[in-house]
């Protein structure tokens, strides 16, 4: 939905590959950003619009299964068979998404050098609210789960949901036991 290139930000050629999702065992729509909505998440304050958050890569989504587990003070142990979250597939078209991966992204963002150590997630919510005030179709971005975070090809791709349709469907869903194998 994006209305073209900002002179605010840098943008990186994403998509035109599999995402991930990960979601509850018994999600019946893994796209729904209704909940993101609602309770906002990083890149969306609360009752503002909604985000698909998605992964770049599987090693991503199991470092935030981790987080939000022990974030419910659980540990994949805990899990009873069949009970564990599922991750679903999105294939994503190629995009623009805006750039808070590289270190000019981020800089041209005006977020610290460390980002996503140590910034708080009001900050982005205000970049998320002007990122969907311009129609930007979703960042690529760093994520605070995962240990290397100089890298810069995007460890997430959160999607801004303007409710029109645009939004990738739902491809392959597969279980925590064939996603989540025990080491």
């Amino acid at each position: 939905m994006s209305t073209g290139p900002s002179a605010f930000w840098r943008y990186l050629p994403c998509g035109g590959a599999t995402y991930w999702r990960v979601v509850g065992e018994g999600w019946t729509d893994a796209a729904d950003t209704s909940y993101s909505k609602k309770s906002g998440g990083r890149w969306n304050p609360s009752g503002a619009f909604g985000v698909l958050y998605l992964n770049a890569t599987r090693a991503t989504a199991k470092a935030n299964a981790v987080r939000y587990l022990a974030g419910h003070g659980l540990e994949i142990e805990d899990l009873l068979p069949g009970t564990g979250p599922h991750l679903v597939a999105f294939e994503v078209e190629p995009c623009d998404l805006v750039d808070v991966v590289t270190d000019v992204g981020i800089a041209v963002c005006g977020l610290p050098d460390e980002y996503p150590r140590g910034v708080d997630h009001a900050v982005c919510q205000r970049l998320g609210v002007a990122f969907h005030a311009a129609g930007e179709v979703g960042i690529a971005c760093r994520s605070a789960q995962v240990p290397d975070t100089s890298s810069s090809t995007p460890d997430e791709a959160p999607l801004i949901d303007y409710e029109d349709g645009t939004l990738p469907t739902p491809g392959a869903r597969l279980t925590f036991e064939e996603w989540f194998p025990a080491p």
